[in-house]
């Protein structure tokens, strides 16, 4: 996946790079995973932005904040669905299939009358530790992750909607790309 290096001095992004997992943010950089365009660009309120100049023509500041929504929604599903404890389950499409996988096995044994029993493959979280629970208690958590999971995808295409219906500056001022991720 591509990585932004940005600088934690500046907020620029300083390198663009190829990583298979997102790396720990240093003292020196962060880490943001998305799409984005390369050196130059700013990571502000949790968004990439690219290079702002005077000679953004409408349909550029259109594009940018095309960019910018997708960026933001990548950077939510690699951040993963909150634990609530400073972990989180991670998002990725491999992982979508694999939660989806346990909800059928705990669903499997939730018919089979042993829905309080323990989970013996828990899901485990961003900070490799597993989730224990029971087969019940594991299928209500990727319920609600699933329910994070289509939130945030149709956050995500609501403001793209809103960003291809703009037909003026005003309107795409007031596409907050940032605000209302769940």
């Amino acid at each position: 996946m591509r990585i932004a290096r940005v600088s934690k001095q500046n907020n620029e992004v300083i390198n663009v790079e190829e990583w298979t997992e997102l790396p720990a943010a240093t003292d020196e950089h962060l880490f943001v995973a998305g799409d984005i365009g390369g050196m130059g660009w700013t990571y502000s309120g949790g968004v990439l932005l690219p290079p702002v100049t005077e000679s953004l023509s409408f349909d550029d500041v259109k594009e940018a904040n095309r960019a910018a929504i997708i960026a933001k929604h990548n950077e939510q599903i690699q951040n993963g669905f909150s634990l609530g404890n400073g972990d989180s389950l991670q998002m990725r499409k491999t992982d979508q299939a694999n939660w989806l996988i346990l909800k059928d096995i705990c669903q499997d044994a939730i018919d089979a009358g042993a829905g309080g029993h323990a989970c013996p493959t828990p899901p485990r979280t961003v900070l490799n530790k597993y989730w224990q629970g029971t087969y019940a208690e594991v299928k209500a958590l990727l319920i609600q992750a699933r329910t994070w999971g289509i939130k945030t995808m149709f956050t995500k295409f609501a403001k793209l909607d809103a960003n291809e219906a703009a037909v003026t500056q005003q309107n795409l001022d007031a596409i907050d790309v940032a605000a209302g991720w769940p």
